[in-house]
């Protein structure tokens, strides 16, 4: 689950950790996240481990051809940023030859796995509206509810797998509505700071907009008295309602830890719940900044439409014609661009206006260097 409010803004920053990044965003990016791909492609990709032979011939199905000792240097370079791992599977060979090309063998890292998601995901993103799953307020306050309901008594009896689903599903919900939040707040703040529409294409925008976020603050208005309520009546037994959940036997890592749960299997994963619907005593809740930031966002929507009204008869920014002037250049020859380009910004090639001496061999005159007279020179 994601991190939300304070817990994520007090994460210390790990330098070391973020060096897994560098792939992405160096001169090879291409190459690199085709390895990645390789090794991140299906569940058999995330279990094997690879040799710098088979990634070399995967790399040649997608069209990149590198010899190998570059594909190795590739791999080598995952390594030492903690994408990838030498796999301590030894290496089977008949000859020296196999040995000497197959002694490294590389498999996937957890954090590896992490970063090339969101590097996925960043890739595939596209500039978008995106609507607030605010749909998922009545389902998170049905399941605080049944929670809520729960006789502390008879807590025992309940089957902890079925109340891990239950809580698992009100913490996925919740993530959901915060990530959703965060995008449509997001896509509204370039919109509002655009000056480039015209009237009737913001009027059509702004009341589609002003009309769902009308619907927002509605939806969000009716929920939150009941969700700030039953948030603070279940913080008394979400200790024991994760004791519970958590009963029976559970998978231990290498040190004998617990390994880490799902979201809401851990009583500090009910902090930011609890920040969101409720405050945490030193600050509002976030669903009511939430309510607050749509309210400005209307008044904004409506503050453009009079600056676009009153300024309907002259020019307020150049974006369409900038457009329209790069259509242009994509359609064009390359004489009819270089044309374009000069009649456009007046950037014509370069005129020597100087001329060329009467005599190139003479010798131009040594400049004086002062400005007494010259001494006489003694005979």
């Amino acid at each position: 689950m994601t991190q939300h409010g304070p817990a994520a803004r007090s994460t210390p920053v790990d330098r070391h950790r973020l060096e897994a990044l560098r792939y992405a965003v160096n001169d090879e990016a291409v190459q690199y996240v085709a390895i990645m791909r390789i090794f991140t492609g299906g569940l058999s990709g995330l279990m094997s481990d690879q040799g710098a032979a088979e990634v070399q011939a995967s790399l040649a199905e997608q069209g990149i051809e590198l010899d190998l000792d570059t594909v190795d240097d590739r791999l080598s370079y995952l390594v030492e940023h903690g994408n990838l791992a030498r796999s301590p599977r030894e290496a089977e060979a008949r000859t020296l030859a196999d040995y000497l090309r197959n002694r490294a063998r590389y498999q996937l890292t957890q954090r590896g796995e992490l970063v090339h998601r969101q590097v996925e995901e960043l890739l595939g993103h596209t500039e978008s509206a995106r609507e607030v799953s605010s749909q998922l307020l009545g389902g998170i306050l049905a399941g605080l509810t049944a929670l809520v309901e729960l006789d502390p008594r008879q807590l025992g009896q309940v089957d902890p797998d079925a109340l891990a689903r239950d809580i698992t599903t009100i913490f996925a919900q919740f993530d959901e509505l915060v990530r959703s939040t965060r995008e449509f707040y997001t896509y509204l703040t370039q919109v509002l700071s655009r000056f480039d529409l015209d009237r009737a294409e913001f009027q059509l925008f702004k009341t589609a907009l002003i009309d769902y976020l009308q619907r927002f603050v509605d939806e969000v208005s009716r929920h939150m008295p009941q969700l700030a309520e039953v948030v603070r009546r279940i913080q008394p037994a979400v200790p024991a309602l994760v004791a519970r959940a958590g009963a029976g036997e559970r998978l231990l890592d290498l040190h004998g830890r617990a390994a880490r749960r799902s979201a809401g299997l851990q009583v500090e994963d009910w902090h930011s719940l609890r920040a969101w619907f409720a405050g945490d005593g030193t600050r509002a809740s976030d669903a009511d900044g939430v309510r607050h930031l749509a309210t400005a966002a209307m008044r904004s929507l409506l503050t453009n439409l009079r600056r676009i009204a009153s300024s309907a008869d002259r020019e307020h920014g150049r974006y369409a014609d900038l457009v329209r002037l790069a259509s242009w250049f994509d359609t064009a020859d390359d004489d009819t661009a270089h044309a374009l380009w000069a009649g456009v910004f007046g950037l014509y090639g370069a005129r020597h206006l100087g001329f060329v001496a009467d005599d190139p061999e003479r010798a131009l005159p040594r400049p004086r260097r002062g400005g007494g007279r010259r001494a006489r020179r003694s005979r």
